[in-house]
């Protein structure tokens, strides 16, 4: 995609695939997995999240928190588009 979507502010809070390291790496810790220094992009690809993960249960642990995340994010947008 030549310009990527671009979530409304009170969404960005939610939305993985514009994490930074830092912010990624907060994210794992709350939902109890190790920091692995990648942005959240990253994880959302199944390469990207292989290759941050040796571990096959944190990586599934991974997927699946991230899974719970998108709809968390959906919500956000849905909020913000009626709030407007």
């Amino acid at each position: 995609m030549d310009v990527p979507f671009v979530p409304p502010e009170k969404a960005k809070e939610n939305c993985a695939y514009l994490w930074d390291e830092k912010t990624t790496d907060a994210w794992l810790e709350k939902i109890g997995v190790k920091p692995v220094g990648k942005k959240g992009k990253d994880l959302i690809d199944n390469s990207g999240r292989s290759e941050a993960f040796s571990d096959m249960d944190e990586a599934d642990k991974v997927l699946e928190k991230l899974k719970d995340l998108s709809i968390i994010f959906m919500k956000d947008i849905v909020k913000a588009a009626q709030a407007s």
